[in-house]
C-alpha cells in the first residue's frame, strides 16, 4: 500500500505447493530482511520460507520435521483449541538469523536465513 492507503502489489497464493499457502490463516507471521525479502511461518504442516521482493520462493529455511509436529497435529486437531490464535510460530529477524517462536511447544529456534 502507498501513503493514500492504495494497493500497489500483492503476491501469494492459497495451494498446497511449496510455493504458496494453504488454510485460511498462513501465512501466520512475516518478516522483512534488510534486502527486501520476506520470510514467512505457517501453522499446521509449520515451515518457515524465505521469498524475493516479488512473492517468489527462494527457499525452505524450515522444514515441518524441524518442529515437534506431533503436538502441532495436537493442537490443530483438537476442537477446543483448532483457532488461528492458537498454535503457529512467530519470526523476526536477528542479523542473518531467523529467530522463531513456537507458541505450541513454547521454544525458541533459531535458523539460519539461507
Amino acid at each position: 500500500y502507498d501513503a493514500d492507503g492504495e494497493l500497489k502489489s500483492r503476491w501469494g497464493k492459497r495451494t498446497r505447493g511449496l510455493d504458496g499457502f494453504t488454510g485460511c490463516c498462513n501465512p501466520v507471521s512475516v518478516a522483512v530482511t534488510d534486502s527486501g525479502e520476506f520470510v514467512t511461518a505457517e501453522r499446521g504442516q509449520p515451515r518457515i520460507k524465505l521469498f524475493d521482493r516479488d512473492g517468489k520462493l527462494q527457499t525452505v529455511i524450515a522444514e515441518p520435521e524441524a518442529f515437534d509436529t506431533t503436538e502441532h497435529e495436537r493442537v490443530d486437531t483438537d476442537a477446543e483449541l483448532v483457532t488461528c490464535q492458537n498454535g503457529g510460530i512467530e519470526v523476526a529477524l536477528l542479523d542473518r538469523q531467523v529467530v522463531a517462536l513456537d507458541h505450541t511447544t513454547a521454544a525458541f529456534r533459531l535458523f539460519d536465513l539461507a
